[in-house]
């Protein structure tokens, strides 16, 4: 099996990439799947697979456009390719920092992860700001929250948010 990704278009105004992701064995294509996602031409991919227990799923694809410096997004994508073949992307997670000024950084849980609960996912969402105190910074403000989506086996429904 391959799993391959690349830049279909971009969109320089927006600051978006058209990123494809495709499934493919002995030379024939399986399943695609087309997003739009936040960022540059200049953004570095990366891709990983994995196998959770999701109803009506063969795999779990995570394919990340990040640019490892302060101020730019970067968005973790996670796509479904579902026993009929069908790619689906289920859900976006996106990041930001400016160093020593804020952060805002979403993650998410599957199943097989510490914390991961069947056949659900689980969203953390932590924005905190900073501000200068003599030779230091400290935090001037947090809030958190937490999603839960699960997945139903067609697609992914949001089943509680804490705030």
């Amino acid at each position: 099996m391959q799993y391959l990704t690349g830049v279909a278009a971009y969109d320089e105004l927006k600051h978006q990439i058209t990123v494809q992701v495709r499934a493919a064995k002995d030379g024939k294509e399986l399943a695609k799947c087309e997003f739009t996602t936040n960022g540059d031409l200049s953004y570095y991919p990366s891709f990983e697979v994995v196998f959770e227990s999701f109803p009506k799923v063969k795999a779990v694809l995570s394919v990340n456009y990040y640019y490892p410096a302060c101020g730019y997004p970067s968005g973790n994508n996670l796509l479904f390719w579902q026993e009929n073949n069908q790619m689906t992307k289920v859900l976006e997670t996106s990041s930001v920092s400016d160093g020593g000024v804020f952060y805002d950084t979403e993650e998410f849980i599957l199943p097989s992860q510490r914390g991961g609960i069947g056949d659900h996912i689980i969203v953390t969402h932590d924005h905190s700001e900073f501000e200068e105190k003599g030779n230091d910074f400290v935090r001037s403000s947090q809030t958190f929250g937490v999603v839960v989506y699960k997945w139903n086996g067609a697609k992914l429904l949001k089943i509680k948010e804490i705030k």
